[in-house]
């Protein structure tokens, strides 16, 4: 006997708990059945509707060539519910009843499958008598059929003698006989010399015994579960197949896409490192623009120094309001300019990106790119925040998105004369003429050095900004590479998993030869 609840494990395992699940009910309700299932069957025209109007005494059909269309005729011995399956018929022959036994009739086409294997409507059924004519006896297809039945108590049902003379009745029943004997069933049930007002009686001594029953329910039973066997194993071996050509095509898509990815990741790198070419580009282009006004705004304070004659209060007070103003016109004509390339560039990047497939789009509006590409906020003007322990002024150039820039504007040193000049020997006249030279040329160099640190301070914070912005942009696209990376394949899961499905298979067959 099959282990049942082995094959539910197994068929657990292997994902195909639907399998023994119907093979389960169809058990539970073979065992509940209270009455012995008796089908009438057999081939074309062999008399069937005629048994059965004999067996029960009553004009159930009108005997004939059943319809494909016609449903199975079920014959109940007491009221039963209506089912779509069947067309009932009630008789009141207390004679069956007392057998429980309900009748069906059956063409071959309703119980057997186009390649002869047993329907499940033979759930049913305890007992088939197979009717054959006498006209043409027990033909190859009527042999396949009782065959495929075997798992029943098969009664064979030789009909229509009447229309054979003598001599070849006697021969057709032999044959019959050896025939029957070679399948394993018992002798042929002749309708030969029998009334059919006597029918009934004829065949329900042919019914199984309950004992009889029993046993052969306990068979029907255990052929379900060998079935339920053989259809895990057929279904373990699609999926072994199955795992064998998803796994190849696992492989070939973890490649294809691997590759794809490899591919993405180049052209994002590639992105990437045109970024911060174009960032280079513009740091060179701000880095000129900042050397090319450090001698104008030099220049320019230095003539407001000589104009005021080196006056260092004048000087202190009024130097550093002219480098406010001096930087503010410069941070805005470069910011603006800054602000247009930060711009262009990022679009540039974008509208790329999409050509190159590497994304759907991006759903930017100006205000956006005004805000990714600003150095200061808008209207945002310099503030100077004095500190009054050491006379220094801050210049704040703005908290914008890209940078929030502290600018220091130092103010000149009074140096007076470069030293201590005690020289003998020279004339009063000369030394005057002499210490005005020198203060002019420390003057030109103090006010020299004062705009390039200023300016340098303030190159520094546009370059500040500029880095930041497209730092971030590239560590953007970076991430976006990064965020390519495809899952590793898990070669050894569908190898595992075929292992697991050949060890199934085995246990599979190990159970069917348990049985034999």
């Amino acid at each position: 006997m099959v282990n049942f609840e082995e094959l539910q494990a197994i068929a657990d395992k292997a994902g195909r708990k639907d399998l023994t699940g119907t093979a389960s009910e169809r058990i539970r309700q073979i065992n509940e059945r209270t009455k012995t299932g008796v089908f009438v069957t057999g081939g074309m025209n062999c008399g069937k509707t005629t048994v059965l109007n004999g067996i029960t005494g009553t004009m159930l059909r009108e005997p004939g060539l059943l319809s494909e269309k016609e449903k199975p005729l079920r014959v109940v011995f007491e009221k039963a519910e209506e089912e779509d399956g069947f067309e009932n018929r009630t008789v009141a022959n207390r004679e069956w009843n007392n057998e429980d036994a309900v009748l069906y009739e059956m063409k071959l086409d309703d119980i057997l499958e186009e390649n002869g294997k047993p329907k499940r409507i033979l759930d049913l059924a305890d007992m088939v008598f197979y009717v054959i004519s006498a006209v043409a006896p027990l033909t190859a297809a009527d042999m396949e059929a009782v065959r495929a039945l075997s798992f029943l108590k098969v009664q064979v049902v030789l009909n229509k003698m009447h229309l054979l003379d003598e001599d070849s009745s006697d021969q057709v029943e032999d044959y019959v006989e050896k025939i029957c004997a070679g399948l394993g069933v018992p002798a042929p049930l002749v309708l030969k010399d029998v009334r059919w007002d006597q029918a009934a009686k004829t065949f329900r001594h042919a019914l199984p015994s309950w004992k009889e029953r029993e046993l052969l329910r306990r068979e029907h039973m255990e052929a379900i579960r060998r079935e339920s066997v053989g259809e895990l194993e057929a279904a373990i071996r699609e999926q072994i197949c199955g795992e064998a050509v998803k796994s190849r095509q696992d492989m070939e898509e973890h490649a294809r896409k691997t590759l794809e990815t490899q591919e993405q990741q180049a052209l994002w790198r590639k992105l990437r490192a045109q970024m911060l070419e174009r960032c280079d580009e513009l740091l060179t282009k701000v880095r000129e623009n900042m050397e090319r006004a450090q001698d104008a705004v030099s220049g320019e304070l230095y003539a407001s120094v000589k104009e005021a004659q080196f006056d260092e209060d004048w000087i202190r007070k009024q130097i550093p309001g002219l480098m406010e103003e001096k930087m503010q016109s410069l941070a805005e004509s470069q910011k603006e300019q800054i602000e247009a390339r930060m711009r262009e560039d990022c679009k540039a990047m974008m509208k790329r990106a999409v050509n190159l497939g590497l994304t759907t789009g991006f759903d930017l509006t100006d205000a956006d790119f005004v805000l990714m590409t600003s150095v200061t906020k808008p209207g945002c003007r310099l503030q100077i925040e004095k500190v009054k322990y050491s006379g220094d002024s801050r210049i704040l150039l703005g908290t914008g998105i890209a940078a929030g820039l502290f600018l220091l504007l130092p103010i000149p040193t009074a140096l007076g004369v470069a030293g201590t000049v005690a020289a003998a020997g020279i004339g009063g006249s000369a030394y005057l003429k002499d210490k005005k030279e020198k203060l002019e040329e420390l003057w030109e160099q103090q006010i020299r050095e004062y705009s390039r640190i200023n300016l340098r301070n303030l190159g520094d914070a546009l370059f500040a900004s500029v880095r930041d912005y497209y730092g971030k942009l590239a560590d953007t696209i970076r991430k976006r590479a990064e965020a390519l990376e495809p899952l590793q394949a898990d070669e050894g899961a569908a190898q595992r998993r075929t292992e697991e499905l050949n060890s199934l298979l085995v246990r599979c067959r190990e159970l069917l030869n348990d049985t034999k």
